[in-house]
């Protein structure tokens, strides 16, 4: 939803759908404590790649890799959705919550943002990426277009 939103704009189906998305991130915030923003990432260990979906397998937010093997262990804190659920809906405040996060992964010396936060230890992602930053640029230039859509 975010990359849609931020490229060509969220029709009235697709904002309700993404508005239910982010809330039920929010809904596992409440239950559990852990600030929640998914999305696939890399990650700065084996297996390098996972999928964070709300729903898959039968499991509620599910880690697991492209063969579906778990890794509930190396769940993260997507900073590329934070800064997305943000700069699509900016008057939400969980979206403000995990994006506030989210400003804090950057890495030291200026290189750009680590992909998330571990759940389990509220460790950096270290990893840095042209996924995660490619994406956080174009969030950026969709904020300072007034969010406007960039292919508006």
């Amino acid at each position: 939803y975010i990359l849609e939103g931020i490229e060509f704009g969220l029709g009235d189906e697709l904002e309700e759908s993404a508005k239910q998305l982010l809330k039920a991130q929010e809904q596992r915030f409440e239950r559990t404590g852990e600030l929640t923003a998914v999305s696939e990432d890399n990650i700065d260990q084996p297996p390098y790649f996972l999928y964070n979906p709300a729903y898959a397998n039968g499991e509620p937010w599910a880690v697991i890799t492209d063969n579906n093997k778990p890794y509930p262990e190396l769940r993260t804190l997507s900073t590329k959705a934070a800064f997305g659920w943000h700069y699509l809906f900016p008057e939400d405040d969980y979206a403000k919550q995990v994006f506030e996060l989210a400003q804090t992964l950057q890495e030291p010396t200026g290189r750009g943002f680590y992909a998330g936060q571990y759940e389990t230890s509220d460790q950096p992602n270290k990893v840095l990426t042209g996924n995660t930053n490619g994406l956080i640029l174009e969030i950026l230039y969709y904020k300072a277009r007034e969010n406007q859509p960039l292919l508006d």
